[in-house]
């Protein structure tokens, strides 16, 4: 009779402990797997990494951003190519969030093309500021600038966007963007795309959708300097 009240109590033991175990599971957000993540660093604040896929299978395709804290940021330059040791899970944020991140390791550089995107399109936005105004929506056309993954451009519609207007920033043409309320919307587009020796030449035009009046900075520059870009804008051209 011990022996089975015995045996009793173990089995309950268990089972107690079994159930502790699942609550302790479903709360943590680190499953029992980890994996490792290749992204470009395009932004970064305090200890988190905005980042984007930058696997060789992934980064001509992939245009989402991912969140990547980590007590390495201060270490890590905007431009770097790092791995990511993370615990596998990715939350369904926006951007989206890398779960349990433990390490992050620069691999490489790669020039910090989102950056000189986001000085020129900041800089125009600056350039005739009356055309900006009622506008609280914002879209980006990369169309004619081929020289960014689609992961880099959704990271400049999506910081420039914040920036600029308080908004989610698109990603789309004039052609593509039928809204219910046009006098809210601006599109921003990069285009002429020229190599030079030491760079680039590139043309930043702003559109409001209400009007047909647009402001451009023509030929703007920019020149390799290290890991990223001397930016300089253009001449500023204008439509009424």
């Amino acid at each position: 009779m011990k022996k089975l009240l015995c045996l009793l109590l173990a089995l309950c033991a268990v089972c107690t402990l079994c159930a502790c175990s699942h609550i302790h599971v479903r709360d943590d957000p680190a499953p029992k797997f980890e994996g490792t993540f290749t992204g470009k660093v395009v932004d970064k604040r305090d200890n988190t990494l905005l980042i984007v896929n930058w696997a060789e299978d992934a980064r001509d395709e992939d245009a989402g951003l991912y969140f990547a804290p980590t007590k390495s940021a201060p270490e890590i330059a905007v431009g770097d190519v790092i791995e990511v040791g993370y615990s596998g899970l990715i939350f369904e944020t926006f951007p989206s969030e890398l779960g349990g991140v433990k390490a992050a390791e620069v691999l490489s550089q790669s020039p910090d093309t989102a950056g000189l995107y986001r000085e020129a399109f900041r800089a125009l936005w600056e350039t005739e500021p009356g055309l900006n105004e009622g506008v609280t929506e914002l879209a980006f056309d990369f169309a004619a600038a081929p020289d960014m993954t689609p992961g880099e451009k959704r990271a400049v519609a999506y910081l420039c966007g914040s920036e600029l207007a308080g908004c989610f920033g698109q990603l789309g043409s004039l052609s593509e963007l039928r809204p219910d309320e046009p006098e809210a919307w601006m599109v921003m587009e990069a285009s002429g795309v020229a190599e030079t020796g030491d760079g680039f030449t590139f043309t930043v035009t702003k559109r409001p959708l209400a009007g047909a009046a647009s402001a451009s900075l023509a030929d703007c520059t920019a020149k390799k300097d290290g890991n990223g870009y001397v930016f300089t804008a253009g001449t500023l051209e204008t439509e009424d």
